[in-house]
């Protein structure tokens, strides 16, 4: 059975409604939207006639064909949902997490911390086969790097930043998700939510001082000072005690 969904509104308004069985909401599930923002779901596991009628009764149709407009897949019925935009929060206590691609981008967006005052960083290096990618955590850092997350676009190639909402949920900076709060990562897992992209999980883990990995390298100046031998031998007198 798809449920067909007039808008996302009415999606949103049934997740709320307890009308879909938890087990079912936080199952894989496969969806599609048309560009009127029409959603429609596949309902794999049978429901109440209580419940249909409910959902019938909020304007929600059910139909038994239409397997075409089902183009993409959710890890769970809370994933469908997009993003909504929000103010960018600062604060100095704020802890911000930063998603950059290993390389010169992690250099850079340190020493702009450093520069504007901010060595509150910590990071984590993560590997999947031949790529990785540094978590760059910075207690209150500066609006202007926040922004700069923003203003990316959701760039992979760029930098990105994310809040946590909730107990191990960090959702992209200037977003929100209306069940941040609902929402229950696995044990020892942290949720990263972005703009536009599939949930990920990934390995909840300590982050290390950044102090612990940089280096200063000085100029190379000529010297004026070189190795010698003493001008005498050095005198020592014996004396038996």
């Amino acid at each position: 059975m798809i449920l067909d969904f007039p808008s996302y509104d009415a999606f949103q308004l049934t997740l709320a409604s307890g009308l879909i069985p938890a087990e079912m909401l936080s199952s894989k599930v496969r969806f599609g939207v048309t560009e009127k923002g029409r959603v429609f779901v596949e309902c794999k596991e049978k429901l109440t006639r209580d419940s249909i009628s409910a959902l019938v009764d909020l304007g929600i149709a059910k139909r038994r064909t239409g397997v075409k407009l089902l183009t993409e897949t959710a890890s769970c019925w809370m994933e469908i949902l997009p993003l909504q935009q929000t103010d960018i929060i600062a604060g100095e206590r704020l802890p911000v997490v930063f998603d950059l691609p290993s390389g010169e981008a992690v250099g850079e967006v340190v020493t702009e911390m450093l520069r504007l005052g901010n060595d509150r960083q910590s990071y984590r290096v993560l590997v999947n086969g031949d790529s990785s990618r540094v978590l760059l955590r910075v207690t209150g850092p500066p609006y202007y790097s926040l922004l700069r997350a923003v203003e990316s676009g959701g760039n992979p190639c760029l930098v990105r930043a994310y809040i946590e909402r909730s107990a191990r949920v960090w959702i992209e900076v200037g977003c929100i998700h209306p069940f941040a709060g609902k929402l229950k990562p696995s044990r020892n897992k942290l949720l990263l939510i972005r703009r536009g992209e599939p949930w990920e999980l990934i390995p909840d883990g300590p982050f290390r001082d950044i102090y612990e990995s940089l280096e200063f390298d000085l100029p190379d100046e000529p010297t004026v000072l070189a190795d010698a031998e003493l001008d005498s031998k050095m005198q020592v007198a014996l004396q038996l005690v």
